[in-house]
């Protein structure tokens, strides 16, 4: 299908709406359309990781919509790291996995899907580290046990897991094995013990044992340029300074 032809169909939604006085409408209309837009990226690859979350915005205020407020979200990426490139749409199927699975059918006080992003300095190269995090049911212990590598096949209930095992093998091809996706259940980590950018004041949080809830994390390569990207794409997900 064009997208002019979806854009302008959902622009003229957005104007009937509005002339009618169907305020609600028109705004969820006008959200739809940029979401679609930031998915097309013009046929980009990669994209800067601040258009990044602005899909995920879009997509989750859509999803407000449509529970009636059945959760909130939190986003706290330092502006200087929302100009990094990453893959597009590598986010969007977390969120869904926590407003589906982690939320679905669950008595959560306050339910909550936070983003957060901080850089890892290594001694050759820095990497990204964004993490979605959900404070819901959490995974069955048979599935938080399933190996990473199983991330992607459908679970009991024959819901598909693709969208996120597409997303560490997109990674994965990009940039090599060192890159990826670990998912694991917020309790597996306890208060006091050293995570992944505890050093990182922006992304410090007291953990307690009754925490429940989902927490992704994706490892990228540090990418502040289209020559960065070309360099991975290039050598098959080879470091470039390997």
């Amino acid at each position: 299908m064009n997208p002019h032809f979806l854009y302008n169909t959902l622009d003229m939604i957005n104007w009937m709406a509005a002339t009618r006085g169907v305020s609600e409408i028109s705004v969820l209309s006008t959200k739809l359309a940029k979401l679609f837009r930031i998915s097309l990226s013009k046929g980009r690859t990669f994209i800067p990781l601040r258009e990044e979350l602005e899909h995920c915005i879009l997509y989750m205020d859509l999803q407000q919509a449509r529970f009636k407020d059945k959760f909130a979200y939190r986003i706290d990426v330092p502006p200087d790291l929302q100009r990094h490139l990453v893959p597009k749409l590598i986010l969007q199927p977390f969120i869904e996995n926590s407003i589906i699975h982690g939320f679905g059918g669950h008595d959560t006080v306050h339910p909550t899907i936070t983003i957060q992003a901080w850089e890892v300095r290594g001694s050759s190269r820095s990497s990204l580290r964004i993490r979605i995090e959900d404070n819901g049911k959490g995974m069955q212990r048979e599935a938080a046990l399933v190996p990473q590598a199983a991330l992607g096949k459908p679970d009991a209930d024959g819901n598909s897991g693709y969208g996120i095992g597409n997303v560490m093998q997109r990674i994965q091809l990009y940039f090599g094995r060192e890159y990826g996706v670990k998912v694991e259940n917020r309790d597996s980590v306890g208060y006091g013990q050293e995570e992944p950018g505890a050093h990182d004041e922006r992304c410090k949080e007291k953990r307690t044992d009754s925490q429940t809830g989902v927490r992704a994390e994706l490892t990228l390569p540090v990418l502040t340029s289209q020559e960065d990207v070309a360099s991975y794409v290039k050598t098959g997900g080879t470091r470039p300074d390997a």
